[in-house]
């Protein structure tokens, strides 16, 4: 029996304890994997499952950031035209002060005041041109009685309790009326006889501006009860 022949055997042997080792070896790479591969393919989900989650918080806050800033923009931005809009009012305002331009005009004719004893009420109607504004004006009713004294009318109807009118709207273009009434005192000596009144309006907003005052209009003062 030749030696190749005497090996055989022994190289089967040999194969079968190869083929053994590789066996007991894949079933420890097997096992390995299950053990350590398949945790660690969890983790690596589980790592980019929280990468993603951080990206998409990064997104949000970008997103927050980029809308804060955008309403901290519409805000100055707002605040701008508020302060230029006041600034505006300021100057508009301190030109309206400044300006001696006539605000009222009396047309000549057309006023009227009722006839009336004192202690009495009557009726008076104006007509005049609002040429500009300048706020609500003061006005003062007056009267001079048939001894030729001069008396105010109480409680003229159109006036608050700081003596202010109605602000009626400009027109420069339209003859505008008000009609309102007042009382004839019954004291400080007021004579019967042939009155003459006329109104003084101001304008406080507009210390520059000249008083206006109205054509004279006569009316009958009355006797008074005894």
């Amino acid at each position: 029996m030749s030696d190749d022949a005497k090996t055989i055997p022994a190289k089967i042997v040999d194969f079968s304890k190869v083929v053994s080792a590789v066996t007991v070896i894949g079933g420890a790479l097997v096992g390995t994997y299950a053990v350590t591969v398949g945790p660690l393919q969890d983790a690596w989900s589980e790592f980019q499952g929280a990468i993603e989650a951080i990206r998409l918080i990064q997104q949000d806050q970008s997103e927050t950031q980029r809308q804060m800033t955008n309403i901290v923009s519409d805000l100055t931005a707002v605040a701008a035209n508020q302060t230029e809009l006041v600034k505006r009012v300021s100057e508009l305002e301190e030109g309206r002060r400044g300006n001696s331009d006539r605000i009222l005009r009396f047309t000549p004719r057309g006023h009227s005041i009722s006839d009336g004893s004192p202690g009495g009420t009557v009726s008076m109607q104006w007509y005049f041109l609002k040429l500009r504004d300048c706020g609500s004006p003061r006005v003062d009713v007056w009267f001079r009685n048939g001894g030729g004294r001069i008396h105010r009318f109480d409680r003229v109807s159109i006036l608050d309790d700081g003596g202010r009118g109605v602000n009626a709207p400009t027109d420069p273009s339209m003859t505008q009326s008000i009609e309102y009434t007042a009382r004839i005192p019954d004291r400080d000596g007021v004579e019967p006889g042939r009155g003459m009144g006329w109104v003084i309006v101001e304008y406080p907003e507009c210390p520059l501006v000249p008083p206006e005052r109205s054509p004279d209009v006569f009316f009958q003062i009355l006797p008074g009860a005894d």
